[in-house]
């Protein structure tokens, strides 16, 4: 969590020692770079609470909600940039490319069809192809402030709710092992006709594992290890296509680029 927090204070200082280049005073200067990025020094009681055992996402939705509100009130282009932005190199991939986007975007999945809070499509179409010839988007909720603050794409609840309503935690993992069901993917951990009680007490450690540790390709067992592991052996998805390497290991890195 230190290091996680020292991410924004090297951007912090730096917008810090620029305003003081250009003539602004100490405490100006410090009270613009402690605005401008989330401070996650959260002293709220109950909301450290819900982070530490149930919403492991609502200290970013707690500090970037008010920042979001603040921004459209007093310079609403700031977003605006950023849509622009999208829209200008979505259309300039299909330019490139060609292609019948409605059609395309009517193959991916139900949530990564439609449209983020923001009013950018949820993927980017990129003008390039993978290996196989498959078309390529690249996921951006992302990558717009806050952009997947409020989206309902994520998990599998019977009343979609945004990322940072999801539960996690220790509780969640309980629940998960008792009901046999992951909770993000729907499927269930183990196989209550086919494996034996020793594999289910396998799937069941390997599960907790994962959802316990950081999912970083460098930790082995980890969602990533495994992932960029499948690629690497030739393993398919869902739907019957090889896993990419290079997909594999830009994911890892946040950087969600799906054929």
């Amino acid at each position: 969590m230190s290091a996680y927090q020292m991410e924004d204070e090297v951007f912090r200082m730096a917008l810090y020692v620029r305003r003081r280049d250009q003539g602004v005073s100490p405490e100006q200067a410090a009270l613009e770079a402690k605005d401008t990025f989330l401070d996650y020094d959260i002293r709220a009681p109950w909301v450290n609470a819900a982070k530490r055992y149930a919403l492991p996402f609502i200290s970013y939705t707690y500090r970037a909600a008010p920042m979001i509100t603040r921004t459209l009130m007093a310079r609403p282009w700031k977003m605006a940039k950023y849509f622009t932005m999208m829209y200008a190199l979505n259309a300039l991939a299909y330019a490139i490319d060609g292609g019948d986007e409605g059609e395309e975007r009517r193959s991916l999945r139900e949530n990564e069809q439609g449209w983020a809070w923001t009013g950018i499509p949820r993927m980017m179409r990129l003008p390039t192809h993978d290996q196989h010839g498959n078309l390529v988007f690249l996921d951006v909720r992302r990558w717009i402030p806050a952009g997947d603050v409020f989206d309902t794409g994520q998990g599998q609840s019977v009343v979609p709710l945004p990322g940072w309503m999801q539960p996690g935690g220790p509780l969640m993992i309980a629940a998960e092992l008792l009901l046999n069901r992951s909770a993000f993917t729907g499927q269930d951990i183990s196989n209550k006709l086919t494996d034996t009680v020793g594999e289910r007490i396998g799937k069941g450690a390997a599960h907790a594992y994962k959802s316990w540790i950081p999912s970083a390709a460098w930790i082995p067992g980890s969602w990533y290890w495994d992932r960029i592991g499948n690629a690497i052996t030739g393993a398919r998805d869902w739907s019957g296509r090889p896993y990419s390497v290079p997909q594999a290991a830009l994911s890892s890195v946040g950087i969600k680029v799906k054929p």
